[in-house]
């Protein structure tokens, strides 16, 4: 019995040196992420892919990319005449070609004509009677030379909508050009006009704050 022992405990041992040697199957893929910025450009600008891997002899970005000079880490600038959907592969000895990191996909004003734009509910400041919604869009997400041509007010309440310094009023299910002209990077806050509506809206999702609501508009887009 006690034989069995030792020659269990060295089978383990063994085990656990060639593990820590060669590693587990898991660690032989390659690995890491990716990103292109911005997702929205103007015709003739650049986007720039970024990508840190491990365990890859070779990688690749498709369409119109093709090898990566370093396949480890390293930027490349794209400049997409159309939306285009861009895909990172990459191998090494032991395994062939496999996708990292899913699609990314940079649109191009022209091809694409509107924008979302998104807002979380936050905890309202003194200036909002019940509920507020705000966002910045970065420039890492939209080129800085995007316009906005009009918006859309995509819910059913008044709002009153601000942007830089800049404030207006949009009915439910509404447009305003208000904005025209304005950049589409910046802070956007949002706030309802009237508490009935809001308090509908509220009732009608089950929740007791807007904290818990996303908003959405959006925004026709031009080159400026």
């Amino acid at each position: 019995m006690r034989r069995d022992c030792r020659l269990l405990s060295r089978f383990l041992m063994l085990g656990v040196l060639a593990v820590f040697v060669f590693g587990c199957d898991g660690d032989k893929k390659p690995q890491g992420d990716w990103q292109i910025s911005p997702e929205l450009i103007c015709p003739g600008e650049a986007a720039k892919a970024s990508w840190l891997l491990k365990n890859v002899t070779e990688a690749r970005i498709s369409p119109d990319v093709g090898a990566l000079a370093d396949p480890s880490q390293g930027t490349y600038d794209v400049r997409p005449t159309a939306n285009t959907t861009y895909t990172l592969e990459a191998r090494n000895r032991e395994v062939p070609w496999m996708a990292i990191g899913g699609t990314r996909t940079v649109q191009v004003v022209g091809d694409t004509t509107s924008w979302y734009i998104e807002a979380q509910g936050v905890k309202p400041s003194p200036r909002a009677a019940t509920c507020e919604w705000k966002t910045t869009v970065p420039d890492f997400d939209v080129s800085t030379n995007v316009r906005i041509e009009k918006l859309w007010n995509r819910t059913e309440l008044h709002l009153s909508i601000t942007h830089g310094t800049r404030t207006s009023s949009v009915a439910p299910l509404g447009t305003t050009d208000y904005f025209d002209g304005d950049p589409v990077v910046g802070t956007w806050i949002f706030l309802p006009e009237d508490t009935a509506e809001m308090d509908k809206l509220l009732k009608t999702q089950n929740l007791d704050s807007c904290e818990k609501l996303r908003l959405s508009v959006s925004v026709g887009v031009r080159c400026g």
